[in-house]
């Protein structure tokens, strides 16, 4: 099948638009903060910009740029605000008493120009809002929400992330707000964000009684974050299953698993955000990563540096996949979840948080030697006391002035003792014990909490899961990710009957990694030799008569 046949059998067909009538397909760009954080500028920010519009790399032969691919909206996250005590009573943390927010200008001296940038080089402009850095809990009041949307409108950004930290989760407010507000420069609607995390009201859509969608948004996250490690990605690609089964998960209203990881690892000196949790993905997990995002129609929001060249080199064959992309922006009716999962199961890990954050390690090494040097301290003071004692009593004897103390009655025998430590020295030894435990479940149970807030470290899943989207309906064409959680190399079995709406039982079966045909097959495929935490993605047609 010809490349440019295919692309046209992806192309979806038009469905009906959502109430701003944005992403109706699911939405692609960049975000700031899995790599710089809260070290974030202006500066950071415009660079990020250029490259995402330099073509810099090929597709077919043709020089193509990230935005010529669909990546265009450059987000802006949390640490653009100026964080103080403001309003009569100083509760504000980055809003005047108007309701205006307060932007750092020392980071940021013009959002106006860094957007009219984005807009010059062909791209939107995002922000973000309801911050979690110095986090405010006296914003909910109307005024907050319409200072924001005001600024957010005067400094002509088109697209806004709104974080659940704050006060201001009213999101139907400032679709309303929104609205009534209009642009003076960049887009007249605006792609909205919910990031509540799967967890904070509101965060998910519903359906009305009159069968209407609720979703005064464009995309919602189901889950907290995600970490560049392989166990992350498998477990907030799951809590997307739940929305696509009862059909949450659609044009206008996409389930959002958090950013994508690709091209993401903490290196000596970072920035890091996820800290030791961000190990990075090998090539494999990065296609497994990616491929589900994609089948499971999830916007495609990159994270990485793209202005490194050995990182963008690296990651540019996965993200750029035009098959891929298609399948991802395809829509025919559901938006793709998993239907099969093999009987054995293996275990996923995160190395608990608290045990490699460096601040934690560093804290418990701190308590630990302060009572080293205590206990050191007080016997040292314990043994010149002895000596002191000592010498003492044989100047006395020898000067014949002093009479040494009499320890036991003469003939008496001397009973052996064993060295006893100072009741104070076992006192601080059990105090720091305490205090050690103590800062070390604290940091744990903050790190679990920035992972994921309503799950355990480990994770059982199938050995092998498969899951699928269809691309046209009717089961002319369907694609397949299947994905290898294994910790080995095995062989995958795929039949033709189990996948949803096909119903061909000779199928023709692409290779969408690859760009390659691999025949037509009776009844079933085996993908050989699968590496662990690789995922073969297909597309599956009935084979030509």
């Amino acid at each position: 099948m010809a490349l440019a046949a295919l692309a046209l059998l992806l192309l979806p067909p038009l469905v009906a638009a959502s109430d701003n009538r944005l992403a109706q397909s699911p939405p692609m760009g960049w975000r700031s903060w899995n790599l710089f954080g809260s070290n974030v500028s202006q500066l950071r920010i415009e660079r990020i910009m250029r490259a995402m519009a330099e073509r810099e790399h090929l597709v077919d032969g043709v020089p193509t740029s990230l935005c010529d691919l669909g990546y265009c909206d450059v987000g802006l996250d949390d640490n653009w605000q100026l964080c103080g005590a403001y309003g009569a009573e100083g509760q504000l943390r980055f809003h005047d008493e108007t309701g205006a927010p307060i932007v750092n200008t020392t980071r940021f001296p013009s959002l106006k120009a860094m957007t009219d940038l984005a807009h010059s080089l062909g791209l939107y402009a995002g922000w973000y809002g309801n911050n979690c850095i110095c986090m405010e809990t006296h914003t909910e009041a109307e005024k907050f929400y319409r200072g924001d949307v005001q600024a957010l409108r005067a400094y002509g950004f088109d697209s806004i992330k709104l974080d659940g930290c704050g006060s201001q989760n009213d999101l139907e407010l400032f679709d309303r707000l929104i609205k009534e507000t209009p642009a003076t420069s960049g887009r007249e609607a605006v792609l909205v964000e919910n990031c509540h995390w799967g967890s904070r009201e509101p965060f998910a859509p519903h359906f009305a009684a009159d069968g209407s969608l609720w979703c005064p948004w464009n995309f919602y996250r189901t889950s907290g974050d995600v970490r560049a490690n392989y166990d992350s990605v498998v477990r907030n690609l799951l809590t997307t299953v739940d929305y696509a089964r009862r059909n949450l998960s659609q044009p206008g209203c996409w389930a959002y698993p958090d950013m994508l990881e690709v091209g993401v690892a903490c290196s000596e000196g970072g920035d890091c955000p996820g800290g030791t949790l961000d190990l990075g993905l090998n090539a494999a997990e990065t296609r497994a990563h990616f491929g589900a995002w994609a089948i499971v129609s999830s916007p495609l929001i990159l994270s990485h540096d793209v202005t490194d060249p050995a990182i963008a080199a690296a990651v540019w064959p996965v993200i750029a996949n035009k098959e891929v992309i298609a399948v991802n922006q395809a829509w025919a009716g559901h938006s793709g979840s998993p239907f099969f999962e093999s009987s054995e199961q293996v275990l996923l890990y995160t190395p608990p948080e608290w045990a490699y954050r460096r601040r934690g390690v560093l804290l418990l090494v701190a308590c630990a030697l302060c009572a080293a040097v205590y206990a050191f301290r007080r016997l040292a003071a314990a043994r010149r006391r002895r000596r002191s004692t000592s010498t003492a009593e044989e100047e006395g004897h020898e000067l014949g002035t002093l009479e040494p103390k009499r320890l036991v009655d003469e003939g008496q025998a001397i009973p052996a003792t064993a060295p006893r430590l100072p009741l104070r020295v076992l006192l601080c030894l059990a105090f720091t014990a305490a205090l050690v435990a103590g800062v070390a479940q604290l940091v744990y149970v903050w790190g679990e909490e920035t992972l994921n807030p309503y799950h355990s470290w480990e994770l059982l899943v199938p050995a092998a899961q498969y899951f699928y989207k269809p691309v046209r309906p009717h089961g002319e064409a369907t694609a397949v990710l299947l994905m290898n959680h294994a910790p080995t190399r095995r062989d995958l079995r795929l039949e033709f009957a189990a996948i949803p709406g096909v119903l061909c039982t000779r199928c023709h079966v692409r290779d969408l990694w690859a760009h390659r045909d691999l025949g037509n097959f009776s009844h079933a495929y085996v993908a050989s030799d699968v590496e662990s935490h690789d995922a073969p993605f297909l597309l599956i047609t009935p084979a030509a008569v």
